[in-house]
């Protein structure tokens, strides 16, 4: 557990610099939302930049996807955000302050947290037996010069048929990366009390072309450990 102001605004600023996307759940919810960290808002209302400084008393993050989530802002209401960070899970519970406008970004703004967990990944054994509700997967890729990147993905479909993961456009370069067929080693897949392990094996990159993430890109990925996770426990295939 992280109490230290400094560190946590240094996390949560790293994370805007990476603009990495985020989980977003509410306390006492069941549905999980998306959004990204868009800036550190002093009281001024001014956004500092990437300097982490102790003055800082508020995030501004884009409006949740998808946008029901939003109705659901409410003061009264804990917000728990979760991300995987680099072999890590990060989780956060903070509050609803308002909504922010020009010129800072415009967003969602809530409260610095008091405290961070970040929670060490490692191989588990799935032993509870009813079926995980997936939200996202970690993974790295390298290229032919030898470069890492860690992709952070969530997942917007689970079942008997494989599992898909929603690529934004932010993360397009990972499609050229990828093809069907591939096999990406050591994907983290997380649940809301469990976290998985494994291969998988690309079965397609479909391009999304209706709905709230049309122009967006579906990777289908198959791992046979992965696919009885989805099923229920009486599912003749579980």
């Amino acid at each position: 557990m992280i109490t230290n102001r400094e560190k946590i605004i240094g996390i949560i600023d790293r994370m805007i610099s990476r603009k990495m996307e985020i989980n977003v759940r509410f306390e006492k919810g069941k549905d999980t939302f998306t959004s990204r960290f868009l800036g550190l808002l002093p009281p001024s209302g001014k956004v500092r930049g990437s300097k982490p400084g102790p003055q800082e008393e508020a995030l501004v993050i884009e409006k949740l996807v998808p946008a029901s989530g939003n109705k659901l802002l409410d003061p009264s209401r804990k917000i728990i955000i979760e991300l995987p960070l680099d072999q890590r899970l990060l989780r956060f519970t903070t509050r609803y302050l308002g909504m922010s406008k020009d010129p800072a970004p415009v967003g969602v703004i809530i409260a610095l947290p008091d405290s961070v967990e970040l929670k060490e990944l490692r191989r588990v054994e799935r032993i509870i037996q009813e079926p995980p509700n997936f939200i996202s997967v970690s993974f790295q890729t390298t290229d032919p010069a030898g470069k890492e990147q860690v992709w952070q993905l969530n997942v917007i479909d689970c079942s008997r048929h494989g599992l898909g993961l929603l690529v934004t456009e932010v993360d397009f370069d990972l499609l050229k990366m990828i093809k069907p067929g591939d096999v990406i080693k050591d994907i983290t897949f997380y649940a809301e009390w469990t976290l998985i392990r494994v291969d998988a094996t690309v079965k397609h990159i479909t391009k999304i072309v209706r709905g709230p993430h049309k122009g967006q890109y579906v990777i289908g990925l198959e791992s046979s450990e992965v696919i009885t996770s989805c099923l229920p426990p009486d599912h003749p295939g579980s």
